[in-house]
């Protein structure tokens, strides 16, 4: 069903000012900017509420682009991924991501 009435637009340089301010000053908890948490923040500063796979398009023509994290995040806490595979091990079960288990940084001790 089709709602009557003009199409809303969305105001493209308030959008692109506030993808710049970055994710966490909108209030989340990290500065990475989701597909989920641009529409979040379309829907709340323009009322127009899109689906987050079409937010993957609007990105581009405003001149963004998808990036992919470096590398694991810094919270990646590397004692437990290790008790995580030994424990993995001891039952025979594979983990994902743990072909190598020797990868991981030596463990260190309290600081």
């Amino acid at each position: 069903m089709r709602t009557k009435g003009t199409p809303a637009e969305l105001d493209a340089r308030r959008l692109v000012a506030a993808l710049k301010r970055g994710a966490v000053a909108a209030g989340h908890d990290s500065d990475l900017w989701t597909c989920r948490s641009v529409r979040d923040l379309i829907g709340k500063t323009e009322g127009v509420w899109h689906d987050f796979n079409h937010v993957g398009r609007i990105l581009p023509a405003l001149g963004f682009s998808p990036q992919k994290p470096r590398g694991p995040g810094r919270e990646r806490d590397h004692r437990v991924l290790r008790r995580i595979r030994l424990h993995a091990a001891a039952f025979g079960e594979s983990v994902v991501g743990s072909a190598r288990a020797d990868a991981d940084p030596p463990l260190r001790g309290p600081a």
